[in-house]
């Protein structure tokens, strides 16, 4: 395999490129978890000029690790497939594979003889996987049919009909190009960064997953070659992406598809993918003792809680706790640290007792959602763990590190930390690859999920380091669009990452600041815009069918009214209500067909429909009474029966 190079608009990528096989000195490609996937490469500046083609939106082909990804149709995830050949007689033009149905935009030339997995089919085109060239398109006519097969309803089963390949050729744009006397540098994004450069438009109150990232690259200004998949079923409210780039509104860490809906992005060149579940357990074990050289752990405990005391409310309103001299739920790994590490956990509105519930069954939700805690691994470190393979040793302490070689971004590594005598399972977080060598150089282990929550870690950085400024006063006019590429060291970044961490989020749109619980699958966002504030909280994961409203509150551009719509109103305490919608002093009318309350204290009230009162139907009555205060009779109005 070797490294190409192709005119800016291409659309074959069967050929040798603009000057055949590049020679470069060194070529890698770093990418994070759901975020930046980048090209370094050093060419000599040769005798014969092969140099001279590398310039800013130039397209290069280069080798990098993918792993086979599902394939998808209208119902989701195909699991009736087909296994058939390329025919030994096919001409070359019939092997093509192609990026497209319509056979134009080439992919790579399939060798005859190859057995591949067909996952849908016309009359004359074949939509086909294989794991050494990808997924794509190719004439039905060469190829011949073997017999069907069927996998199971989930990301990783294509890998039964089609199994991992170490590496295939991926495509990059160069963005930066630096020039000495003896070589030059090339810098060069992956090709779904192109994206970054295509404003969206798209917005729902509510959408599925599918129809937010289908609505995402659908909605863009301009035509792109693009297509998004995702096997999510989850809905999600309030989705507003109007003059987002398309790659934002997908990747963002604070509010993109994938935070918003839990989601990890694979990308296949022109297929993007958007899953549950991105990577798979291939049974690496590593069991961690000691630095080696080339191998460096990270054990953090300051998050680490062994025994959590569940605070709920009693009927007075007070703190309610566990009955007993240990009023606390204690994990059982707590005697693997030095010291009990004790939190509070300040349970849900659920955990209040009632004239329904009662303090027994309060405790026994308290309990119930500290154990919860507990089961979510509270009670384990965060373990980051970083490889250099090139220093690695070859002695038997080493040997277990070599399975890393055979990961994809995303897979899980199960690590036990023999000091705590406790298993994690990490994440691949970060991978470096050698493209000339074809392996894997550094490989970054991490707790994925734990990075996402808070909107932090160097992956995400990352991804924010390659965000794109479009110029507004270029976009209709169908020309390249103007970006300015920002890289942002991590440690100039401590202002942005202090409100990521306290869950407030900054852009051109507005401030949005927002709550997960992890634990018992709760969402909260409030979005403050300039024409109106927004309030949502939702469930997810287990809670996916319990949802509260969407409230949205704006000022009515006609005047100085406020529209507030929502499933539910709930007022505790003293409200107050003026002129609410006759505009005449000191009048208030509520229409609804039936309201419960205690006192009402007005000035006037009038009803078009029946009053009860103790269950009996009221009628206006008055009383009249002697102040003697003031000398003068006074008369009330009151509903009685």
């Amino acid at each position: 395999m070797a490294v190409y190079a192709y005119a800016a608009d291409a659309t074959d990528f069967t050929t040798a490129g603009l000057v055949g096989e590049l020679a470069p000195s060194s070529c890698e490609h770093e990418e994070y978890a759901g975020g930046m996937s980048e090209l370094t490469m050093e060419h000599p500046l040769d005798d014969r000029g092969k140099w001279a083609c590398l310039a800013e939106g130039v397209i290069l082909k280069a080798p990098t690790p993918v792993r086979t990804t599902p394939a998808f149709d209208a119902n989701g995830i195909v699991t009736s497939v087909e296994k058939w050949m390329v025919k030994t007689t096919a001409a070359k033009a019939d092997r093509v594979l192609c990026y497209d149905s319509n056979l134009s935009r080439k992919r790579a030339l399939l060798p005859a003889g190859l057995e591949i997995t067909v996952t849908g089919r016309d009359s004359t085109v074949a939509k086909v996987k294989t794991a050494q060239f990808g997924g794509g398109f190719v004439k039905l006519s060469a190829l011949d049919y073997i017999e069907d097969a069927t996998i199971s309803d989930d990301p990783a089963a294509i890998e039964q009909a089609e199994g991992a390949w170490s590496v295939r050729d991926q495509l990059f744009r160069i963005y930066k190009i630096e020039k000495t006397e003896s070589l030059v540098t090339v810098w060069a994004k992956r090709i779904c960064y192109d994206l970054a450069e295509n404003i969206t438009m798209y917005t729902a109150s509510s959408a599925t997953a599918r129809e937010a990232v289908e609505g995402v690259l659908s909605g863009c200004l301009r035509p792109h070659n693009f297509a998004v998949y995702t096997n999510s079923a989850n809905t999600r409210t309030g989705l507003d992406y109007r003059q987002w780039n398309a790659l934002q509104a997908l990747l963002d860490p604070d509010e993109g598809l994938a935070k918003r809906y839990g989601l990890e992005f694979v990308r296949d060149d022109f297929s993007l993918y958007l899953l549950t579940r991105a990577g798979m357990d291939r049974g690496v074990r590593i069991e961690y003792g000691k630095n080696l050289r080339g191998v460096r752990c990270e054990i953090d405990e300051s998050e680490v809680y062994t025994r959590v005391l569940p605070v709920g409310t009693a009927r007075d309103g007070g703190p309610l706790l566990l009955e007993g001299a240990s009023p606390w739920v204690e994990s059982s790994r707590a005697s693997n640290y030095a010291t009990p590490k004790m939190h509070v956990l300040n349970c849900s509105s659920s955990c209040k007792v009632t004239s329904d519930v009662n303090e027994a069954t309060v405790r026994t939700l308290m309990q119930a959602e500290a154990q919860a805690l507990l089961d979510a691994g509270c009670d384990k470190p965060k373990v980051t763990l970083e490889v250099d393979l090139l220093n690695l040793g070859d002695t038997v302490e080493y040997a277990q590190y070599k399975g890393l070689e055979q990961l994809f971004i995303f897979d899980r590594v199960s690590v036990r930390v023999a000091r705590l005598g406790i298993d994690v399972s990490l994440d691949v977080t970060r991978t470096v690859f050698d493209c000339l060598r074809l392996r894997y150089t550094e490989v970054e282990l991490g707790e994925l999920r734990a990075a996402s929550t808070s909107a932090s870690g160097a992956q995400l950085n990352r991804f924010n380091s390659l965000v794109r400024k479009v110029g507004a006063d270029r976009l209709g006019q169908g020309e390249t669009i103007y970006q300015e590429v920002v890289l942002v060291k991590k440690e100039t970044n401590e202002v942005g990452e202090i409100l990521r961490q306290a869950g407030i989020s900054l852009n051109a749109q507005g401030v949005i600041v927002y709550a997960d619980d992890n634990v018992n699958n709760w969402q909260s966002r409030l979005n403050v815009q300039a024409d109106r504030i927004g309030l949502l909280v939702e469930g997810t994961g287990a809670n996916a069918h319990i949802k509260a409203a969407s409230i949205t509150a704006a000022i009515d551009a006609g005047g100085s009214s406020v529209h507030i719509s929502a499933d539910k109103i709930l007022l505790n305490g003293t409200t107050s209500i003026t002129s609410l919608l006759t505009g005449q002093a000191g009048i208030s009318e509520l229409d609804v067909n039936t309201i419960y309350t205690g006192a009402i204290y007005t000035e006037s009230f009038s009803a078009d429909f029946p009053i009860t009162v103790d269950g009996h139907t009221a009628s206006w009555c008055s009383h009249t009474f002697h102040d003697t205060n003031s000398g003068e009779d006074v008369t009330i109005h009151y509903l009685g029966y």
